[in-house]
């Protein structure tokens, strides 16, 4: 099996301002995107 490499993307979300505000603070993540990151790893 050959792995391929992995790039970082850049994209553009719309997100609930307030909803991000609340989960950065449940979560002490400085960023956004250390947040969706996390996110994703959680759902993954």
């Amino acid at each position: 099996m050959r792995l391929l490499p992995i790039y970082p993307m850049q994209i553009t979300l719309n997100l609930d301002e307030a909803l991000l505000k609340e989960a950065l603070q449940l979560t002490n993540l400085t960023n956004q995107e250390e947040l969706v990151n996390l996110a994703l790893q959680e759902l993954v």
